[in-house]
């Protein structure tokens, strides 16, 4: 037992201090697979490695694709909803209650009043006799004076005096 493990003993250093001998013990002991498995996982590791970073270039591009796409569909989903509430509303402003008023700009101003500057030079041809033409005389003053302040608001010339 004695001889047994001196034998043990000193074939455990050579395997630690001698590398041919250990070579020698590793083809003994090994098959080639297995002695070549470290040489190839180096190999898989790098195949792997490089891999990773070409994975990680595709990873950015399809990121960059997919927040452009994401941003595409947020404008697309804005422009469906104001069309939305466009084409609703009337419905939209009776359900809260409101009423549409239209801003108008110098631009509609000056258009209403030069789309209808004779409405009011009706004739007795017209059905306007008697009490009928006295309110339209009226009516035509009013509107000439409102007719003044708009324009006075929004600077253009006086249009003519009434009649």
């Amino acid at each position: 037992m004695a001889l047994e493990t001196a034998v043990r003993t000193e074939f455990l250093r050579l395997l630690e201090r001698d590398a041919e001998f250990r070579g020698e013990v590793r083809r003994l002991l090994l098959t080639a697979e297995l002695i070549e498995l470290p040489e190839r996982f180096a190999a898989f590791a790098g195949r792997v490695d490089e891999f990773i970073v070409g994975q990680q270039a595709i990873n950015a591009r399809v990121d960059a694709r997919l927040q452009a796409i994401t941003n595409d569909l947020g404008v697309l989903k804005g422009h469906a909803a104001g069309r939305a509430a466009r084409d609703h509303v009337e419905t939209i402003l009776d359900r809260l209650g409101l009423t549409y008023v239209a801003i108008l700009d110098r631009g509609d101003l000056v258009g209403l009043l030069r789309r209808f500057p004779d409405i009011f030079d009706l004739t007795p041809a017209d059905g306007a006799i008697g009490g009928h033409a006295a309110a339209v005389r009226q009516a035509y003053s009013d509107f000439h004076a409102l007719g003044l302040r708009i324009c006075s608001e929004v600077g253009l010339d006086q249009p003519r005096e009434p009649r």
